[in-house]
């Protein structure tokens, strides 16, 4: 199954389960002309729906294959978390779904979405290592802790986490 079908499959899918909707096809990199299937621009999360893994297609032979390469490489230089999502994961089981879910709950580092949190008192702190967090000097919307690394940017009550 074409990549682009896959990527309407789990769409779909990830509707129904009540997800937030990704952006299809979007042009992630400032020159070149590579695109994500599905991302969440927000949560510089992106996913790959890789067809054609059985019949030799594009994604699984030499050159198509070190393309993606490059291509994955460089969006995560560029900071995106790239999640290859085979077709057998969206068609005969519910592993995506699972992932993307997973992923959109998730920091870069594995930890929950809301480890900053501010208090009555207007102090930040993260929850995972509860050393305080401090606004960014130079945009002002973004609390980072010195000692975990985690950057957040304010939402409600709690910091919602991001990349």
């Amino acid at each position: 199954m074409r990549s682009k079908d896959l990527a309407n499959i789990l769409a779909e899918q990830l509707r129904r389960a009540g997800l937030p909707e990704p952006e299809r096809e979007y042009r992630f990199h400032p020159t070149r002309r590579w695109r994500f299937d599905l991302c969440w621009h927000e949560h510089m999360l992106a996913v790959e729906c890789e067809g054609g893994i059985w019949v030799s297609g594009r994604h699984s032979r030499g050159a198509g294959f070190i393309n993606d390469c490059e291509k994955y490489a460089e969006a995560t230089l560029l900071g995106w978390r790239v999640y290859r999502i085979p077709g057998p994961w969206i068609t005969k089981s519910h592993k995506a779904v699972n992932l993307v879910e997973r992923a959109l709950n998730e920091t870069h580092c594995g930890h929950p979405r809301s480890v900053i949190v501010s208090t009555d008192e207007g102090t930040n702190y993260c929850r995972m290592c509860e050393e305080e967090a401090y606004t960014c000097p130079e945009c002002g919307g973004f609390l980072f802790c010195c000692e975990c690394g985690r950057i957040s940017v304010i939402g409600g009550d709690d910091v919602q986490a991001t990349e």
